[in-house]
């Protein structure tokens, strides 16, 4: 077996293996996860993680074929007073294909990310897991995770309020949903925050993710309704929620 970067050419291999995934949350979860159209991910997506430099998209090789991925990003704390200044890797999936579990892949998957943070100078890791994935949940506290927050929802889709995202933001959290049929992210990248339209840049790009909150808040519009009142409101599509 083989862990190494992920390649362009990787991409029908790896649209099966989030197929998988995203089945198991959808079963999980049918109020916030539906069937895409189309399985796994687009190719914007794919290429973005291959192609940016605070990206890591790992996958485990053996004999050819792709049997498991790892993605994660670098991140460092946004400069306000409460926080102190520092850098970690945001792991957002380590999944091995269903025929191929139990036999390390995991593991090596979660040490290449590791091993790859290490080299620029980041030890600190963190990462979100569903309360379900009692199997995950067990994997990572073998390598040694513990709880240090948690996100508790009620009601079907678990609505998320601006000033939770504010809040989410703050801390260094990146929000991906869709509304009205489009994709909108906001995300921090080497140059700062930034949100956009089916990666499409909407604003400024921030250093502070101050400025950009103070953005969001009173001057950012989707067909004529603010930011506030889509997420207070629970608007935006609940399925395609993603807190990273």
């Amino acid at each position: 077996m083989h862990i190494r970067e992920a390649v362009r050419e990787d991409m029908d291999q790896l649209d099966k293996l989030y197929s998988q995934v995203d089945e198991l949350h959808r079963q999980a979860y049918p109020g916030r996860f539906r069937k895409p159209e189309i399985a796994g991910r687009p190719e914007a997506y794919y290429l973005e993680r291959i192609q940016a430099q605070d990206a890591l998209l790992l996958v485990a090789e053996l004999d050819g074929q792709v049997i498991g991925f790892a993605e994660g990003y670098l991140r460092s704390a946004p400069d306000i007073p409460v926080l102190q200044q520092r850098s970690w890797l945001m792991i957002d999936s380590v999944a091995v294909d269903q025929n191929h579990r139990g036999h390390g892949a995991g593991k090596a998957l979660f040490d290449g990310l590791e091993a790859r943070a290490n080299k620029r100078g980041i030890t600190e890791i963190e990462l979100n897991v569903y309360a379900f994935n009692q199997k995950a949940i067990g994997f990572y506290e073998k390598l040694g995770f513990e709880v240090i927050s948690q996100t508790m929802g009620k009601g079907k889709g678990a609505a998320y309020p601006f000033d939770k995202m504010v809040s989410d933001l703050r801390i260094g959290r990146e929000i991906e949903f869709a509304y009205g049929g489009r994709n909108y992210s906001i995300s921090q990248n080497a140059e700062g925050w930034q949100f956009c339209c089916d990666n499409v840049l909407l604003t400024q790009v921030h250093e502070d993710v101050e400025f950009l909150i103070r953005e969001l808040t009173t001057d950012v519009s989707i067909e004529g309704l603010g930011l506030p009142a889509i997420f207070d409101q629970t608007l935006y599509q609940s399925s395609s929620l993603y807190i990273l």
